[in-house]
């Protein structure tokens, strides 16, 4: 049939047919030899657009100011940093009352975790979730950083933030707290975020045990397009470095670029119907390490699942597997302590739309009060 119908169509209009084979034909030179004729760091500059590729020149050269360079975790928060209802004092913590390091009469308890934990800039400080657990006993230091995945709240912990000492941490993940582990360039996994296009480190399994990739150093980073041999560094420890090769391949030329965005939509789906097993034992290993870390020093740590309000609302995902309860069953037979933000905002019989914001993904100060009471009950008198 297809035979016929291009016969058909070559008939009528010989130029038409000439002009797309020419067309299918150049499409499939880029395809095939794309990837040899231009250099790598070219086609990232081109996949980064010209506002990440400013944003990762400002941010490595100290010009940024909400974020700074850690040489541990990647980023921080920029102590002192103001941006409307975004406060962040001088700690580098988006807390509601001033503090000291060492600890005072108070009992004292840590969030760690990205922009849920943190609250996002669309609510006031006294509107995230660690607000609503203070009282007269309890104090709570929200380090909550923006994209931050647990294995950089590790980090932190065991570089900086165990000197506040907390007398519980409490670990905020998101709705796929695998998603991003095996990340080191953030572009790699979110093309989007040109805002933060930042290196992070990970962890992997290596013989049985955890190694721990760093970040390169701010002039290493600012060499990226130079050819420094980061970028092939990065097809062998990031995960999400796939991403990059199909562009390389599809992200010139309109058929490719739309067969891009299928195939992306695709492997989604895939990943929704297929078990991470690999991922998510390097989760529960990071999630161990981060309780022997927490309780060498006297303390107590629980990690609160924070689910997206399409985990929230179902809907035809309903009739996929539940990776998210799986997880979260999973964490649980770990002994793990877990609070699990589906069931917790679900109990409390507010419609999603009064426990979002407009980007389905953070918490009104309705949501956050819910979440923070539930961890209040937990923390006990």
């Amino acid at each position: 049939m297809i035979k016929a119908t291009f016969e058909r169509l070559w008939s009528k209009s010989p130029v038409t047919g000439w002009f797309l084979v020419v067309w299918v034909a150049m499409e499939a030179f880029v395809f095939l030899l794309g990837p040899v004729l231009v250099r790598g760091t070219d086609q990232l500059a081109r996949y980064m657009g010209d506002t990440g590729k400013t944003n990762l020149e400002r941010f490595y050269s100290g010009k940024t100011r909400a974020m700074l360079f850690d040489s541990v975790t990647g980023w921080r928060n920029t102590p002192g940093f103001e941006h409307r209802k975004w406060k962040i004092d001088t700690h580098g913590a988006r807390s509601t009352a001033g503090f000291e390091m060492a600890k005072g009469e108070k009992k004292r308890v840590m969030f760690l975790g990205s922009s849920l934990v943190n609250g996002g800039e669309a609510v006031r400080n006294d509107q995230t979730m660690s607000a609503f657990v203070e009282d007269e006993i309890w104090e709570a230091l929200n380090f909550g950083t923006m994209l931050f995945t647990i294995d950089q709240c590790l980090l932190a912990y065991v570089d900086r933030l165990h000197e506040y000492s907390p007398d519980v941490v409490v670990v905020g993940l998101s709705g796929n707290p695998t998603e991003g582990l095996t990340n080191r360039f953030i572009p790699l996994r979110m093309q989007s975020e040109t805002s933060m296009p930042f290196f992070k480190p990970r962890f992997r399994i290596v013989g049985g045990d955890l190694e721990s990739l760093g970040v390169p150093t701010p002039s290493s980073a600012l060499e990226l397009f130079e050819g420094s041999g980061i970028l092939e560094e990065l097809s062998s420890t990031d995960g999400y470095y796939s991403n990059f090769q199909l562009f390389r391949r599809c992200g010139f030329t309109p058929l490719t670029s739309s067969l891009h965005r299928f195939g992306k939509r695709g492997f989604n789906l895939i990943r929704l119907l297929s078990p991470e097993t690999e991922d998510q034992d390097l989760l529960i290993r990071l999630m161990d390490r981060f309780r022997s870390e927490v309780t060498s020093r006297s303390g107590e740590i629980i990690f609160v699942v924070l689910p997206d309000q399409q985990k929230l609302e179902g809907g035809w995902r309903e009739l996929l597997p539940d990776k998210y309860g799986n997880l979260v069953e999973l964490m649980r037979h770990e002994e793990f302590e877990v609070l699990d933000g589906r069931e917790i905002l679900s109990a409390a019989g507010a419609p999603p739309s009064e426990l979002y914001h407009r980007d389905r993904q953070h918490y009104t100060a309705r949501g956050n009060e819910i979440l923070g009471q539930a961890v209040r009950r937990w923390l006990g008198p």
